[in-house]
């Protein structure tokens, strides 16, 4: 993937601090993401070089706690929490995560207030519980949206993205003109809120690096994970029941035992997942393409979703397929592209693997494509 990236004429470290600057010089307030995790750290460090040149300090910094979360990611916010350079605010609300460990229980609340029984930890210090802005049901980027948008100023959304890790980044990145500013990513939705991700570009290599350049304090989560074997490609600090995630859960039992034991009793199908989610029973996070085919990773995960999610994506796929079959007799395709419609099984799949979260955009992004396909082919492929 390295070739992917443009050699610039100076270091990242560089790049990442003027990108920072850019977002302090054009929006009236710069608050950064944190999750405890190392490309969230280089986005951190990277704003507080820049605000303390830029007389800033001390920076806003949101956490949300996603409770599932190892003993030393807690320890790593709390020492963040206590730099003076550092004004974080550390949310523990009952914000919707995604379960992709149970297709009954496809959602799951962190701290919800009714399940204090059986929370995987207690709340921590001083943090905040109630916000005017919350309702329950929303996710936490859509919070979090809503809460800088409500603000009278205009807010640059400071992430640690890379695209290295993020493929849907890499694509949107690759898309952009030589004009745009690659680093910055507007909403539609709310015109006074930006997303900006000074560290897009960093590899694995620069990620650890900095550390022990600069001297950064880091999660020593990461340590665990290397003790375990993990290569640090591969190693995150991320929610651990989503789609991609559980392809590793059965690591937590290997590097946090006590906290595994919790887990398996807080998040409906969690000891499940990690013992079969590299299998084919969990059909497009662990099985093979030359196991399975597409058209069958599609059956076994329509299978799997919820009654009312099942009724919505069938809706959904009989109109991706029914714009198919008008420009061709031909049936649909496992793995290539179709030639007049540019669909297969492969794409569909993506329809059925959001099952009834957020698979309207699936929807819609497949329809899109058919359409923008049959204008190339209209147009002499052009």
């Amino acid at each position: 993937m390295a070739d992917l990236f443009k050699t610039l004429p100076y270091d990242v470290w560089t790049a990442a601090k003027y990108r920072v600057r850019v977002a302090y010089e054009t929006y009236d307030n710069v608050v950064v993401s944190f999750s405890g995790g190392k490309d969230s750290t280089a986005a951190l460090q990277a704003t507080i070089a820049t605000a303390k040149e830029l007389r800033r300090l001390p920076v806003e910094v949101h956490f949300y706690d996603e409770e599932a979360i190892p003993p030393e990611t807690v320890e790593y916010v709390e020492r963040v929490r206590k730099l003076p350079e550092v004004c974080l605010k550390w949310f523990c609300l009952p914000l919707k995560a995604r379960n992709a460990c149970s297709a009954t229980s496809p959602d799951w609340y962190p701290f919800h207030p009714d399940e204090k029984d059986i929370w995987v930890r207690p709340l921590p210090a001083n943090v905040i519980t109630k916000h005017p802005d919350f309702r329950m049901g929303m996710e936490i980027a859509y919070f979090s949206a809503l809460m800088l948008a409500k603000r009278a100023e205009s807010t640059a959304l400071v992430m640690g993205i890379r695209m290295q890790e993020s493929i849907t980044r890499l694509r949107a990145i690759q898309h952009k003109s030589d004009s745009e500013r690659a680093f910055f990513s507007p909403s539609d939705k709310h015109k006074n809120v930006v997303k900006c991700y000074p560290v897009y570009d960093w590899l694995a290599d620069d990620i650890w690096t900095a550390p022990q350049r600069f001297g950064w304090d880091y999660n020593k989560a990461y340590d665990v994970m290397q003790k375990s074997g993990l290569s640090i490609v591969s190693q995150r600090c991320s929610p651990a029941f989503g789609e991609q995630p559980i392809r590793g859960l059965h690591r937590y039992a290997t590097c946090w035992p006590d906290l595994w034991e919790r887990m398996i009793h807080r998040v409906p199908g969690a000891a499940t997942a990690a013992r079969y989610a590299n299998t084919e029973l969990y059909t497009g996070f662990g099985a093979k393409e030359s196991d399975v085919s597409w058209k069958a990773k599609f059956e076994i995960g329509f299978a799997r979703l919820t009654p009312d999610s099942r009724d919505e994506v069938r809706d959904a796929i009989r109109k991706v397929i029914s714009i198919h079959n008008n420009y061709t007799p031909d049936v649909m395709p496992d793995h290539e592209p179709h030639p007049e419609t540019s669909m297969c099984w492969r794409k569909l799949y993506k329809i059925v693997l959001a099952g009834g979260n957020k698979f309207g955009r699936q929807e819609q992004k497949a329809t899109k494509d058919i359409l923008n396909h049959r204008i190339k082919l209209e147009e002499g492929g052009k």
